[in-house]
């Protein structure tokens, strides 16, 4: 289903993720919508895990109950293509470009099995890489993880200095 099909009256996008969440906002910002407020949902990328719901047609968002008990159509967003992806780039022109790119070895050796730059995260079952994007984790939660897990393998307190700025920035975010 393509995201013009959901711009319509008693229809919101429900975006279990944050990047969902910003995949969805930023193709309906390049189509023209906006925040009932008149601003642009660039300025203002909001999402939580309630009101996670958004009517693109009204320019607001709330939690699925709020819109079940109106009697919206509510849309997976996974169930949308978009022409970008949650880093606002354009899929099409991306494929555009690499499709007379060499052919690569990726895939022939698992990334996961090798480590580049020292042993930090050797000992660990699952890497912090494989977890933060099976998760669908945003960059920062994802810093948040990596230092902390490699902080007594790597910098020490400097690594725990780095995973309590990325918190602090969260939380800036939350308020």
């Amino acid at each position: 289903m393509k995201l013009e099909e959901a711009i319509k009256e008693r229809t919101v996008v429900w975006c279990k993720t944050e990047d969902e969440a910003v995949r969805i906002l930023t193709e309906a910002n390049r189509l023209g919508c906006r925040w009932s407020n008149g601003r642009s949902y660039m300025d203002v990328l909001s999402w939580d895990e309630i009101d996670n719901c958004y009517n693109l047609k009204g320019g607001m968002r709330g939690d699925v109950g709020y819109y079940n008990e109106l009697g919206f159509t509510i849309i997976n967003s996974t169930e949308i293509e978009t022409e970008v992806n949650s880093l606002g780039i354009n899929l099409k022109a991306w494929d555009e470009l690499v499709k007379d790119a060499p052919q690569s070895t990726f895939g022939q050796k698992s990334a996961l099995k090798e480590q580049i730059g020292g042993e930090h995260y050797k000992h660990f079952e699952i890497q912090p890489f494989e977890f933060i994007q099976k998760n669908n984790l945003s960059f920062a939660v994802g810093n948040v993880i990596k230092y902390v897990t490699r902080y007594k393998a790597k910098n020490g307190v400097e690594d725990l200095k780095k995973a309590r700025h990325y918190i602090d920035l969260l939380i800036e975010l939350e308020q």
